[in-house]
């Protein structure tokens, strides 16, 4: 037996799979519509994209100091990203589990301890 889905779904009046993944900013209506029925089920929403979601095009692994290529550049040395644990709202650079770098940088270093760590971008106040 085939496993179909059961709807039919579009996204700003354009077609879409029920994978489909939203990587820009902006305003969306997706519609659901049942197949059997013809019911139809409309939500709108907002996406926005943070600084940090801007530097890296993927999910990137490297070891520990490792060098980490930014596929974009923030150009504002007055912002601060960090690679840190998920959850910290304060930083110290002196922590081997975060790593800091100018938000002009086009790259870096990944912190000496190994772990999973969350990008963050820290704008200037």
């Amino acid at each position: 037996m085939r496993n179909e889905t059961k709807y039919t779904y579009t996204l700003n009046g354009e077609a879409i799979a029920n994978d489909h993944a939203i990587s820009d900013a902006g305003t969306w209506t997706l519609k659901a519509v049942e197949k059997d029925t013809n019911k139809t089920t409309t939500v709108v929403f907002s996406t926005y994209v943070t600084l940090a979601n801007q530097l890296l095009a993927e999910d990137v692994t490297t070891g520990s100091g490792g060098e980490i290529t930014f596929a974009n550049t923030l150009s504002d040395a007055e912002n601060t990203i960090w690679l840190a644990p998920s959850g910290l709202s304060a930083f110290d650079e002196n922590d081997a589990t975060m790593s800091k770098a100018a938000g002009n940088c086009s790259s870096m270093k990944a912190p000496l301890q190994a772990g999973k760590y969350i990008l963050t971008v820290v704008g200037h106040e």
